[in-house]
């Protein structure tokens, strides 16, 4: 999806449902944040992730929550990877449900896959997910975006 279509729908949900945004977001990450966050994550996370981060910030976003690079949130992206790392295995977790399943990109070759996976933890192993792109996940899961027909 591309990234302005993504920003007028936000917009477009912001106006019908501001309330869903009033949450406070974590602060945008700099470049030496995302830089140490590849790192210690030993990736690069995907350009969509680091579009949204950089302009949304992460944390809570509408009805659900991204993992942020901010060094202070209890979202951040680094600390929950490390703290799953037995569960996430080949993938950078940047999402969950709130029950217990993981929302991640698959690694490949040092690099994060685009596609969004998810691990389910009746499961215990990580699956294909739709909506597989990073921006329409954010759609379907945090604003409940449905096209019209």
């Amino acid at each position: 999806m591309d990234f302005e279509i993504f920003e007028r729908l936000i917009d477009d949900a912001r106006q019908r449902q501001p309330i869903w945004f009033e949450l406070e977001t974590d602060q945008p990450p700099n470049a030496s944040q995302i830089q140490h966050a590849q790192q210690q994550l030993n990736c690069l996370l995907p350009d969509d992730y680091l579009r949204f981060i950089s302009r949304h910030g992460g944390g809570f976003f509408a009805l659900g929550t991204v993992y942020s690079l901010d060094p202070d949130s209890s979202l951040n992206l680094v600390q929950l990877n490390q703290q799953y790392a037995a569960l996430r295995g080949q993938h950078v977790l940047f999402s969950d449900n709130g029950c217990g399943d993981l929302y991640g990109f698959a690694i490949r070759d040092g690099r994060c896959l685009p596609r969004v996976s998810i691990y389910r933890h009746d499961d215990e192993r990580w699956s294909s997910f739709a909506p597989a792109d990073f921006l329409q996940f954010l759609l379907a899961h945090c604003v409940n975006y449905q096209e019209r027909t």
